[in-house]
């Protein structure tokens, strides 16, 4: 398995890089197409993740097989009801 580091980091200071697993796949390709991890478009530099969540979305793969999962940029920018006060 190799890691290719890419000189920079996100914005909460963490390193970007690319895992190649042994058989010669993308890591985050493959979590992707497997429907375990979303497609963060906002950020990505990958045209072709796009097709592979669409893909593992109508084959109901992974996190897509429980009908209704949301989008955790689409969960954090909803609107939260305020905590009662407990006085």
């Amino acid at each position: 398995m190799g890691v290719e580091r890419i000189p920079q980091r996100d914005r909460y200071g963490r390193v970007i890089a690319r895992i190649t697993l042994p058989d010669g796949n993308d890591l985050g390709r493959t979590l992707v197409r497997r429907g375990y991890a979303f497609h963060y478009v906002r950020y990505s530099v990958d045209p072709d993740l796009s097709g592979l969540e669409e893909k593992a979305k109508a084959e109901n793969m992974g996190i897509w097989s429980f009908g209704g999962s949301e989008r955790p940029d689409a969960f954090r920018a909803a609107p939260r009801p305020k905590a009662r006060s407990r006085r």
